[in-house]
């Protein structure tokens, strides 16, 4: 059996952590926070290798955050995007 691969349109469900400002008596206090990501991979896919018929998706590929990160009860250290970029994937296929 191949090595497991990713492409256009597979759903990928993770962690990270964004960097939020909890308010405290001294001021607001810089606190890391796991948030949620889901969304489908859609960006940075390959010109010349498919899968399946779609385009395979590699280091560097992202996904649009599907709800975006929405600061819940306190605010972002700084502005966050909604794509998430991989940090691995395949290195050959």
């Amino acid at each position: 059996m191949g090595q497991p691969a990713a492409k256009q349109g597979d759903q990928i469900m993770a962690v990270d952590i964004h960097v939020v400002m909890i308010p405290s008596p001294g001021g607001p206090v810089p606190t890391p926070l796991p948030r949620p990501i889901s969304g489908m991979i859609n960006g940075g896919l390959s010109l010349n290798v498919n899968i399946m018929g779609t385009p395979a998706a590699t280091q560097g590929s992202s996904a649009d955050n599907v709800p975006p990160h929405i600061p819940r009860g306190d605010r972002f250290r700084n502005h966050q995007p909604t794509t998430d970029t991989s940090w691995s994937g395949a290195r050959l296929l």
